[in-house]
């Protein structure tokens, strides 16, 4: 459980781990080009027995091995160092020489290598020469006794001085996978960190509990944000099934509507209520039902344009007497889905909400549709949501997922609740597949649509065109032209009614 958790704070912060990447590959490059190149040049003694004879030879080759390990010491000693650094040529120092020592020996033998590093390849190569042939000589020199011209060992260059033609250090590619890996660690690191304390609300768990009401929908990411509705037939669409089970969990099972008016909001802005609203519309009116959207959102209205509708006169034309509210109301196409827009804004949104109009508009309204949707402002910054919350049947709360604190859907709940409202349920809006299994079904396709389905036409031609609704419920003559040409899609759409007033 711990390494999925793991898992999906890493596909949530992927932009984290991937930054994290790039600076420890960074550094890793810095580093690299930063540090001068070192060159290395080694050599390989042996140490063996002057003697002749057997005895001397056998006794001399036991005698080299325990003396090895003292003299693999004074390979990078002080005394070595100065030897060297007095010859021409080399223009160091003893400590200098003797910090570009090292020696090892190999186990169990009399084989010591003595390596010269530095960051000029000439003088690494004449200090491993000048080692080659000063070690040799301070070998004779320790191992000759007081009074005897022969040394008891004598110390001969095996293998070299080879000198290495690449750098031995930096290395690049060790590096760079240093810094690979440093940078992997830290960014899960960091993501798991993030996905700790991160208070956002993701899942309909945490939704269910910061507003104490039901998720109804979730909606699954769809990338880019759709200009256009998603339910627009009665075909299978997966991006259309969470607003026709929104629809499902909003009626009875008799197909009736126990809530008629309702209000679509949100904690914060940018949530996607409008389009929630717009396709929740559309929803309830693929079954026949007389729907009317009202676009109460004078600060970012949005449906008008996401439905396709020229900008005209609309709800605050009606609220401010200018106008009834049957030249204000559009149909759309030839579904049985109205919509009041927004109108002009005006001064005091707040004030005219709460206005004995507009409670007047909605009663009148009532009798006229079987579904009333408002799309409002969002809760927190205005009061706008919770003055039109006191007028309708309940409220759905839209909630964008990783976007608004399990705070803030709080508080937007309490304060609905304040003034009386009814939170019916929320949406969960734009979640990642790795948040919740939204998607579970997504390759589940559904059977011919039912016969009381109906399918919406909303063609660019139909759309923008849309006119009022008569005060005797007929439409326009060009919505008129364009039911005649198709298939009656509802039982009374031939007599060209539309809903009473």
């Amino acid at each position: 459980m711990a390494g999925w958790r793991t898992m999906r704070a890493v596909r949530r912060s992927w932009w984290l781990v991937l930054v994290a990447l790039v600076v420890g590959s960074g550094v890793a490059w810095g580093v690299t080009a930063a540090v001068p190149p070192r060159y290395e040049a080694d050599t390989v003694f042996l140490l063996s027995s002057t003697g002749t004879g057997p005895s001397d030879v056998f006794q001399g080759g036991a005698y080299a091995r325990d003396r090895a390990d003292l003299y693999a010491d004074l390979a990078h000693g002080e005394r070595l160092a100065a030897m060297v650094a007095a010859r021409d040529g080399i223009g160091l120092t003893g400590p200098q020489v003797q910090g570009r020592l090292s020696a090892q020996r190999t186990e169990d033998t009399a084989l010591i290598r003595v390596a010269v590093t530095d960051t000029d390849r000439g003088r690494t190569e004449r200090l491993a020469e000048a080692v080659s042939e000063e070690f040799g000589k301070l070998v004779a020199k320790l191992e000759t006794p007081a009074g005897h011209k022969s040394a008891l060992l004598r110390a001969e260059p095996v293998a070299g001085p080879t000198l290495n033609p690449n750098p031995v250090f930096p290395r690049p590619l060790r590096n760079l996978g240093i810094g690979l890996l440093l940078g992997l660690v830290v960014g899960v690191l960091a993501a798991a960190a993030r996905e700790t304390f991160d208070r956002t609300v993701r899942g309909p768990d945490q939704l269910v509990e910061a507003a104490m009401a039901p998720v109804v929908a979730v909606v699954p990411h769809r990338g880019w944000p759709s200009r256009r509705p998603v339910v627009v037939d009665a075909g299978y669409q997966p991006a259309a099934e969470p607003f026709r089970q929104l629809r499902t969990r909003l009626s009875h099972r008799d197909g009736s509507i126990p809530h008629q008016v309702v209000v679509i909001t949100s904690p914060v802005p940018r949530d996607g209520r409008s389009s929630t609203a717009a396709n929740l519309a559309l929803a309830f009116a693929a079954t026949g039902k007389r729907v009317l959207l009202v676009e109460a959102d004078w600060r970012t209205p949005r449906v008008g344009r996401y439905l396709g509708l020229e900008p005209g006169a609309g709800l605050s034309d009606v609220l401010d007497g200018r106008l009834d509210s049957a030249g204000a109301v559009r149909r759309l196409g030839n579904s049985t889905l109205w919509v009041l827009a927004a109108g002009t804004s005006p001064n005091n949104p707040s004030e005219l909400l709460d206005s004995p109009a507009m409670a007047e508009l909605l009663r009148r309204e009532r009798n006229g549709y079987d579904v009333i949707l408002i799309d409002t402002p969002p809760v927190l910054p205005v009061a706008d949501a919770t003055v039109l919350a006191g007028h309708a049947d309940g409220v759905v709360l839209v909630t964008r997922a990783g976007r608004v604190t399990d705070e803030q859907v709080r508080a937007a709940a309490e304060m609905l609740r304040d003034v009386g409202a009814r939170v019916l349920g929320c949406v969960l809006n734009d979640v990642r597949r790795w948040d919740v299994a939204a998607g579970r079904h997504a390759g589940y396709r559904s059977g011919p649509p039912a016969a009381a389905v109906v399918p919406l036409q909303l063609s660019a031609a139909t759309v923008p065109q849309a006119g009022p609704v008569a005060r005797n419920g007929t439409a326009p003559a060009e919505t008129a032209t364009a039911r005649s040409a198709s298939p009656d899609p509802t039982p009374d759409a031939g007599r060209g009614r539309g809903p009473a007033r």
